[in-house]
């Protein structure tokens, strides 16, 4: 898999032993695709491992414009139609 750090590494997370409860739905028409035929749902489980994360504090508050170069590529790449004969 390209783009992935060298040092990223894989582990299995390890379930619950127990399911997490089904939410309710307010509208009884709405059905997940995996269980429009009447089958049961499908059991969800929660992982015993947690993870720390830093906050998401958004994208940078600069906007760098594109260039006029990137802008000339684009104009060039549209194709216009032959004329009709």
């Amino acid at each position: 898999m390209s783009g992935l750090a060298p040092t990223a590494f894989w582990f299995e997370l390890t379930k619950e032993s127990t399911p997490v409860p089904e939410p309710s739905n307010i509208d009884d028409c709405l059905w997940p695709p995996t269980e429009m035929d009447g089958s049961p749902p499908n059991p969800k489980f929660a992982f015993v491992e947690t993870f720390e994360t830093q906050e998401f504090t958004g994208t940078s508050t600069t906007v760098v414009p594109p260039s006029q170069k990137s802008r000339m590529k684009k104009k060039r790449d549209q194709k216009l139609s032959p004329p009709a004969q």
